[in-house]
Parts: C-alpha cells; sequence; structure tokens
C-alpha cells in the first residue's frame, strides 16, 4: 500500500506543476521547482516501497516467510524470474530514474516527461494484476491500466492542488475539475469494461465476491462524485 501512496504523490505532483498549475515560460516556477524536489524526494521512498513490495511479492508467491527471500541466491533467482516480483522491480528502477533526474531538470518538458515516467512505474504492476490472466486479456488489461492512471490523476492531483484551492486560486482549480471530470468518466468506463471481463452474469454482482465488492466501490464512487 505505501508504494501506492507514495506513487500518487509523485505523479499528482509532477502533472499538477507541469499541466494544472500557472506558468509564464517553458521553465517551471519557483514554486513548483520546490514541489518538484519534493517528488523527487519522495520518489526514493517510492523506489524502495516498490523494491519491498516486490521481495514480499515474491516470497507469497514462493510460499516462504520473508526473511527467507535473503538467503544467498535466493534474490538473484527468482526476484526477476517472477513477473509480479520483476514487475515492482520496474516500477523501482522507474522511480529512482525520477529522483535522481527530478534533482537537476528545471524545463516544463523535461518535468512533463518525468510525469510520463511516473504513470509508467504506476503502470507496470498493473501489467502483472489479476487482470492479466482473465479471458478477455486484451480487455481486462486495458481497462486496469486506464483504471489506475485515471485514479491516480485525479487523487493524486487532488492531493497536490490542495494549496491552491485554500488560495481560491479560481484558475488553477478550473483546470483541475476539467481533469478531474475527465478522470471520473475514464474510471467509469473503465470500471465498467473491467466488470464485464470478470463476471458471466449479471447475478455475479451479487452472488460472487468479486462482484460484491463492485457494488460497494460503485456505493463509494456515487458518495465522492
Amino acid at each position: 500500500m505505501a508504494h501506492v501512496i507514495l506513487g500518487l504523490r509523485v505523479f499528482g505532483l509532477l502533472v499538477t506543476w507541469t499541466f494544472i498549475a500557472p506558468t509564464n515560460d517553458q521553465t517551471i516556477s519557483r514554486e513548483g521547482r520546490t514541489a518538484v524536489l519534493h517528488a523527487s524526494a519522495i520518489a526514493a521512498l517510492w523506489s524502495l516501497s516498490a523494491v519491498i513490495a516486490g521481495l514480499t511479492t515474491m516470497a507469497n508467491i514462493l510460499g516462504v516467510p520473508f526473511k527467507d527471500v535473503f538467503r544467498p541466491g535466493f534474490i538473484s533467482t527468482y526476484l526477476m524470474s517472477l513477473p509480479p516480483s520483476r514487475s515492482f522491480m520496474i516500477s523501482a528502477l522507474i522511480a529512482i530514474i525520477i529522483s535522481i533526474a527530478g534533482i537537476f531538470l528545471v524545463s516544463l518538458n523535461s518535468i512533463a516527461v518525468l510525469a510520463a515516467l511516473a504513470g509508467a512505474s504506476i503502470t507496470a504492476p498493473l501489467l502483472n494484476s489479476h487482470s492479466a490472466s482473465l479471458g478477455s486479456h486484451s480487455l481486462a488489461l486495458t481497462s486496469s491500466i486506464a483504471h489506475g492512471l485515471a485514479m491516480s490523476a485525479w487523487v493524486g492531483c487532488l492531493w497536490a492542488v490542495t494549496s491552491f484551492v485554500k488560495a481560491k486560486d479560481l484558475k488553477v482549480v478550473s483546470r483541475f475539475s476539467t481533469l478531474a471530470a475527465i478522470s471520473v468518466a475514464v474510471l467509469a468506463v473503465s470500471g465498467i469494461t473491467n466488470t464485464y471481463a470478470r463476471i458471466d452474469s449479471i447475478s455475479d454482482l451479487w452472488l460472487s465476491r468479486y462482484g460484491q465488492l463492485v457494488v460497494l466501490k460503485i456505493i463509494f464512487f456515487t458518495i465522492l462524485i
């Protein structure tokens, strides 16, 4: 869970200060620079948490206690050979690149590239989620990725624009509202598509555990919007 929260924060900061916050030229503002450095520091923690998530995932798949993954040769043998743990390591690598690059980059275009990399890092574990093993592979995987990115944009940027809301910066609030509306639409469509790919009949919505979770998510989602 830590890597998810940290990823949301980094992605939200980078997207906000690249596309939502006001700017007058091609170089990020002083406030934006501070935010990017903050994102850079968080990205380092994100990378560490992704490594831990990869090791934990590997231990769970192999059915061994976490401490056993540090036995000689264990990590070198299994960590990159198991797709789920490998995806976390890819996420960790991208996050550390963001952390290092964020210290030096100042142009809006370069920060936009970091935002794209953050999106890729968020996406990497989704490529090996339960959606990837479904019969409707392409449909489930695409909807899962779209769902994850839309949620990241909505929640991450909402977190990042809080200071603008407090300052009553209507331009930023308006830009975020547009992004939020698009994100909500993508969440709704991808959620419906994902559900379609997972259930066999409408009755599964109340008879299966997954269906019941979907109903709870729909109720929570409706409350939020």
